[in-house]
């Protein structure tokens, strides 16, 4: 554990914003342990190892994957192509859905299509309970959370993710009314 530690103080950018949580954390007991493991998730995510691939097919397969009645794809009248690490997307796929679960979703839909500036999409809509704005600017941090046995690590793996694909993710809410999140491909 102290060699974990001591890699950490190593690790450039936000060093003393890690040593101060690690303080605090050490506080907690074995809470440490647990932030060591989640900081290692974060800052190790392996390179995407890039394809072609239909959004459809990438959609269809977390369908699969899923196995839920609140779960719908909706196919697009132009099927987008995607140059990305699959099994990356659907991992954020995955997690947005059950983070929609848990936001007490009765229906998601995933959706693809192509914007006005021709970048390929992925989209996750939901019917939950929407993300009250003062956490919405927040989900993205690292670490993060509202949940009380969350970990606060998986949109921050997901924005990761996406800037690991020259992309982006996006998030729109409203409370009672749901979320969307787009995730945002480089042109083809």
């Amino acid at each position: 554990l102290s060699r974990q530690i001591e890699e950490l103080k190593g690790d450039e950018g936000t060093k003393s914003e890690i040593l101060q949580m690690l303080q605090t954390i050490s506080r907690r007991g074995n809470g440490l342990v647990h932030f060591v493991g989640n900081y290692r998730e974060v800052s190790h995510l392996p390179q995407p190892l890039l394809k072609p691939h239909t959004a459809q097919d990438i959609l269809q397969d977390t369908l699969q994957l899923m196995q839920s009645e609140r779960l719908t794809a909706l196919a697009s009248q132009k099927l987008p192509m995607i140059i990305a690490d699959k099994a990356q997307i659907e991992q954020i796929l995955i997690n947005l859905i059950k983070n929609a679960r848990e936001n007490e979703a009765e229906h998601i839909v995933l959706s693809s299509g192509i914007t006005s500036t021709d970048h390929p999409y992925l989209r996750v809509a939901d019917d939950g309970t929407g993300i009250e704005p003062d956490v919405l600017e927040r989900i993205f941090i690292p670490f993060f959370t509202t949940k009380p046995s969350g970990s606060g690590i998986g949109l921050t793996i997901s924005r990761q993710i996406m800037h690991q694909h020259n992309g982006n993710i996006t998030v729109s809410s409203h409370l009672g009314e749901g979320s969307t999140f787009t995730l945002l491909f480089p042109s083809i």
